[in-house]
């Protein structure tokens, strides 16, 4: 199956970019086209395309931008953090990157690729709910959901969580469009990290390709070319490759793509770039760094332009003048005339649409009204519910006891009965007890890893395992806390094991934990989880599952309705299920701009859930708790 949170990798054009930028000109389908990288915070791009048959320039807003204002520091100052305007032309094809900087509650950054195939038919004009002039700037205003333009996440690599918290100009993140390629380079703090973090000074990068038509990634880690600046690419493979002044550039025909950048000193130089099954990197000097890079999708050759740059007061006239210079060394083909678009006569322009029934009017009427935004899942009495008064020395079964004090968050009473008991599913909550910790009893990863041995231990040396031993001694490998990446990956294989014997003796849980422990990484399935969700009666996988779909994953998009996934985290959260309290204070969390709220935003009951959530060893939870500032003034005021 496809990895799943290929949340691709976004970043920042640090501050050398903007002075040695390298822009692109993409000719296809007889148009020169460009795009107008804006200076203002949060300004629509501007797509310029000029018709080489009839010299008619039109100008189009792309659905992106590339230059937000966010408050990195959490107190009302805002900074402006440019992005790289990443974008790639094929005859009637266009393809932009966009950056999604604030849906996460999190903070963790993500990206989209919009792409449409009728580029020039297409209308590109402003839709009154995306923009708006402010100051004689066209400005972005939300997402784009225009007919005919297609969007979906790039899957690969997520930003580790609080990244818009840490965002400058300095990160040191590039990515850019090589053909149907995109190519990203990103900071890795160490060469186990999968999730990038902004970094000024990384111990290591790692180069990603994600080729579009295949949706396939290859990464290579890099600690070699340090001190490189990646800023333009490329793709060369069977192409002829021009120069302005008249040179042809031939690379060895194993290159697919190259790469533009400079070195700490300003020095130009290129990236060679191979793929086949693995990306294979070589760098070379050059004496000068290009103004411009052309691509002609119609006739196949790449043009370096080193003495001319595009005039952002005269775009018109600089595409103008390159499509002088590419006649006059008859790099230009032969364009006939374009058809003349039928006229159309008025009566041609009117649509019928048939008046609703009442029946279809109040249908309607009661579907929007449960789309709405709630205040809460519960009511009154149900909340009281969920706490009753327990006589916990009544509770006989140990492990019961101890799991009725936990959701009380009576801890040190519960981590006695689970100590007294001897099952195994005792033993583990006793395990992440030491591993997680909880409000008044410390981590210890010690007596953690000796009880998770110990649980290991018990199952592999009886004869009959039953599956739900194999289930949980497949967590307790999960769960164990190595130092090593190869001690990890001998525990992740172990764990592999173990839930595949319990998974074939019909366990339905055995299938819904590997899933859930790589939830936050690449390797995960959402069709495995949507599956687990429907056909085994796990409540678990329902709730991880309405949890992504709620929290607007795309791969969920699908999943159920709206009102559906909120009785399922409803149902969770009556079953003490920690995921579902995480899942519910990040649904009130969100920000009030959020286009699909399912609760308003309630930053009390959002700190609420959330604690209860990390105080239980959620791991999403206590991450945000202990990075998030907001939450951490709320949690100590």
């Amino acid at each position: 199956m496809k990895n799943f949170f290929r949340f691709f990798l976004c970043g920042l054009f640090f501050t050398v970019t903007t002075l040695f930028g390298v822009e692109k000109i993409y000719i296809s389908d007889g148009i020169l086209n460009y795009c107008l990288s804006p200076d203002a915070a949060n300004s629509a791009v501007v797509l310029y395309s000029f018709d080489i048959r009839d010299r008619e320039c039109k100008q189009y807003y792309l659905p992106m931008t590339i230059v937000p204002e966010i408050d990195t520091r959490n107190d009302g100052n805002k900074q402006i953090i440019r992005f790289p305007l990443a974008w790639y032309m094929n005859r009637k094809e266009l393809f932009v990157v966009f950056h999604d900087l604030f849906a996460d509650a999190m903070g963790r950054v993500t990206f989209l690729l919009f792409s449409t195939d009728k580029t020039r038919d297409f209308d590109f004009r402003p839709f009154e709910d995306c923009y708006e002039y402010q100051n004689n700037i066209m400005k972005y205003k939300g997402y784009y959901f225009g007919v005919g333009v297609h969007r979906k996440y790039i899957y690969g690599m997520s930003s580790a969580p609080f990244v818009d918290h840490r965002l400058t100009n300095n990160s040191k993140i590039w990515y850019d469009f090589a053909g149907k390629n995109i190519i990203a380079r990103f900071p890795s703090l160490s060469d186990k990290q999968e999730n990038w973090m902004p970094s000024e000074n990384p111990a290591y990068y790692k180069w990603m390709l994600y080729t579009i038509e295949d949706d396939k990634i290859i990464v290579v880690q890099d600690d070699k070319l340090k001190d490189f600046t990646p800023l333009s690419s490329i793709s060369v493979k069977g192409k002829k490759i021009y120069t302005d002044n008249g040179e042809t550039i031939n690379f060895p025909n194993d290159v697919d793509s190259i790469i533009w950048g400079i070195d700490n000193n300003s020095t130009p130089s290129i990236i060679l770039l191979s793929q086949t099954d693995k990306i294979k990197i070589s760098k070379k000097d050059y004496p000068e760094l290009p103004k411009l890079i052309l691509a002609n999708e119609d006739s196949d050759y790449v043009m370096f332009i080193f003495d001319r740059k595009i005039d952002s007061s005269n775009v018109q006239g600089s595409l103008q003048e390159i499509k002088d210079m590419l006649e006059k060394r008859s790099l230009l083909q032969q364009y006939p005339p374009r058809p003349k678009e039928k006229e159309v006569k008025p009566t041609e322009n009117v649509i019928h649409t048939p008046t609703p029934s009442p029946e279809e009017m109040e249908r309607r009427k009661a579907e929007y009204l449960a789309n709405l935004p709630k205040d809460n899942i519960f009511t009154d009495d149900e909340f009281k519910a969920l706490f009753p008064k327990v006589e916990y020395d009544k509770i006989a079964d140990l492990y019961e006891r101890g799991m009725a004090y936990d959701w009380d968050e009576k801890f040190s009473e519960a981590m006695k009965c689970f100590e007294q008991e001897s099952s195994l599913k005792s033993k583990l909550m006793l395990a992440m007890y030491y591993k997680t910790g909880r409000p008044d009893i410390p981590k210890d990863s010690v007596k953690a890893n000796a009880v998770f041995n110990e649980i290991i231990g018990d199952v592999s040396n009886k004869s009959a395992p039953t599956p739900e031993m194999l289930c949980i001694a497949g967590r307790a490998c999960m769960e164990f806390v190595s130092t090593e990446f190869s001690e990890t990956q001998e525990f992740q294989k172990k764990a592999t094991e173990f839930f595949k014997e319990s998974i074939e003796q019909g366990y339905a849980a055995a299938a819904f934990y590997p899933q859930y422990y790589i939830k936050n990484n690449s390797k995960f399935q959402p069709r495995e989880l949507i599956e687990i969700a429907n056909e085994n009666n796990c409540l678990d996988a329902e709730v991880l599952a309405a949890g992504f779909a709620l929290l607007r994953n795309p791969a969920f998009k699908n999943y159920r309705n709206k009102q559906e996934n909120l009785v399922t985290i409803k149902k969770g959260i009556q079953a003490h299920i920690p995921l579902a309290e995480y899942i519910l204070g990040e649904l009130f969390y969100l920000d009030a701009a959020n286009p699909d709220l399912a609760l308003k935003p309630n930053r009390e009951l959002a700190l609420f859930w959330m604690k209860r959530a990390a105080n239980h060893g959620e791991a999403d939870a206590i991450e945000l708790l202990r990075q998030n500032p907001t939450l951490r003034s709320l949690l100590h005021p």
